[in-house]
């Protein structure tokens, strides 16, 4: 799949309006200089900012999209509805399930669809969700919600 700069640096400005419009509601953390709103606010200057760059030097490119090898190619068509779909139902299942359990299963998935073999595919998930987990609620102090993995974290 390709789309053109112009509507993908189109997409990165409008994903880092959205993104410093969500850090603007996070509340600040008694005490401290830094709350959970500085590292999005960083990122979506930073998403803005290349995200200008990109739409400023595509803006005469033509076509803006093209299906490419997508139409093609199940193993990216699965990578590319698992990713969105996948979202979604974080999303949806953010305060129930929590974020361990739904980013060892995204990531998880995803690794399998790209032709991880499964052990290291579980490991890994398993792994890297528990320790963005854990950095981001132990050193960050960002309040993550744990789910039914709360018990262990």
């Amino acid at each position: 799949m390709r789309l053109a700069d112009g509507l993908s640096g189109g997409v990165v400005v409008a994903g880092a309006a959205l993104l410093l419009w969500a850090a603007s509601g996070l509340p600040d953390m008694p005490g401290q200089r830094f709350g959970p709103a500085t590292f999005p606010t960083l990122i979506g200057i930073a998403m803005g900012a290349a995200g200008l760059v990109v739409l400023w030097r595509g803006r005469a490119e033509r076509p803006l999209f093209s299906v490419g090898t997508l139409g093609y190619d199940r193993r990216v068509q699965g990578a590319v509805l698992w990713l969105l779909g996948g979202l979604l139902l974080m999303l949806v299942l953010w305060r129930p399930a929590g974020f361990p359990l739904l980013a060892a299963i995204y990531s998880g998935g995803l690794m399998l669809i790209l032709g991880v073999r499964p052990l290291p595919a579980v490991f890994w998930a398993i792994a890297v969700a528990i320790a963005v987990h854990l950095v981001f609620t132990r050193l960050l102090l960002v309040p993550l919600p744990a789910g039914p993995l709360g018990a262990l974290l």
